[in-house]
């Protein structure tokens, strides 16, 4: 992802709390006082949104490597990325996907020496021995303000009714209000209707559960 496609600040809705603790990143990471940072969250917890945030303030791209397992990266995955990051001034972003009780090495890449980023469930966990500026992140669960906030941002203008209801019903991770308020958005256009109602989250709802249960992911 380039950098200026990559969220702001302005683009992410947590607790202040962690908001805080989130953009005091930067400049440790910035002066090498964190060299790795992982992000821990729920599925559909916003992690890569985050990594984006921190990629940018940085003034990095990003280069994602999804659905790494216990086994780690490739051999050809190793030879290529660093070289890639350092040439076109990018972080790495690495998403595990770990089942419990696995563990996976952390990632290195020769050629590259700058800051990387990983991407984990609250399951699983890396073999740290000698890991040096390794930093957690976990994200938290939002409350109230951060959905309604998060439902009126993935709607992009459309108008919704009952939306603090929807809010307050939902507690979802943003990743997955994103999902539903785009297939609420078409199930109201199916009505021909203008007003995204609370029914029409509902019916998005049980289509995302379809296609989660027939696709068997929840990320």
């Amino acid at each position: 992802q380039t950098h200026d496609s990559l969220p702001l600040a302005n683009n992410l809705f947590f607790p202040d709390e962690f908001l805080t603790q989130l953009k005091q990143a930067p400049p440790l990471i910035q002066s090498g006082q964190i060299q790795t940072l992982i992000l821990r969250g729920t599925p559909g917890s916003d992690r890569l949104r985050v990594g984006g945030f921190l990629a940018r303030a940085l003034g990095r791209s990003l280069v994602q490597v999804s659905s790494m397992g216990a086994s780690g990266m490739t051999a050809e995955q190793q030879a290529l990325l660093g070289p890639l990051c350092t040439l076109t001034h990018a972080m790495p972003l690495f998403e595990y996907d770990l089942n419990p009780g696995e563990q996976s090495p952390l990632p290195t890449l020769a050629g590259y020496n700058g800051p990387r980023l990983i991407a984990m469930s609250l399951v699983g966990g890396l073999q740290q021995s000698g890991a040096e500026n390794l930093v957690t992140l976990t994200l938290p669960e939002t409350h109230l303000r951060e959905r309604y906030q998060q439902w009126q941002a993935a709607l992009s203008g459309h108008h919704a009714a009952d939306l603090e209801e929807i809010s307050q019903r939902f507690r979802l991770p943003g990743g997955i209000i994103r999902q539903l308020a785009s297939l609420a958005i078409t199930q109201a256009a199916l009505r021909q209707a203008n007003t995204v109602t609370l029914a029409d989250v509902q019916a998005a709802s049980r289509l995302l559960n379809r296609q989660t249960l027939d696709s068997g992911t929840t990320d």
